[in-house]
């Protein structure tokens, strides 16, 4: 593993080795997804748990383009009024629904979903946490899986 993630590794987990260990094997699981220490390095501020990681390596995992769907999630995030740390957060709930409902989609089009929730809930009196956005558009509307930034309200 790129030292730089290794370092990253003992900073969020601390002396705890099987703390070390879960977080190590999520960073595998998005480096085997396809992303590079590169993609990854820029993420780590707003990584909150190894179970962000897991969700993104699971997204990017069904992704023909690892490294320019990373590249939309950036230029989403960019866009939006929310930061990273929320979009990441709101792509593992869609990416847990989609997994409890036998179901995949790749880092893109996650994006897109995430993007017309963001929307619809700016367009809101009462905004809601991002992830909690997401998590109702998912039991109102669920998921058709297409590319939903350009059917978006």
């Amino acid at each position: 593993m790129d030292p730089r993630l290794e370092a990253w590794v003992k900073e969020k987990a601390g002396p705890a080795i099987s703390l070390q260990m879960t977080w190590r094997q999520a960073l595998e699981q998005l480096l085997t997804a396809g992303a590079s220490a590169e993609d990854i390095l820029p993420l780590r501020d707003a990584i909150e748990e190894p179970a962000n990681v897991r969700s993104l390596a699971r997204l990017l995992a069904h992704d023909p383009h690892p490294s320019h769907s990373l590249e939309q999630l950036n230029d989403a995030v960019d866009a939006s009024s929310e930061d990273l740390a929320a979009w990441l957060k709101s792509l593992t709930v869609l990416q847990k629904w989609l997994e409890g409902e036998g179901r995949t989609t790749t880092l893109k089009q996650a994006v897109g979903y995430v993007e017309c929730s963001a929307a619809a809930n700016d367009m809101q009196a009462m905004k809601l946490e991002l992830d909690v956005m997401v998590e109702s558009m998912l039991d109102s509307y669920g998921y058709s899986g297409e590319d939903a930034s350009e059917n978006c309200l």
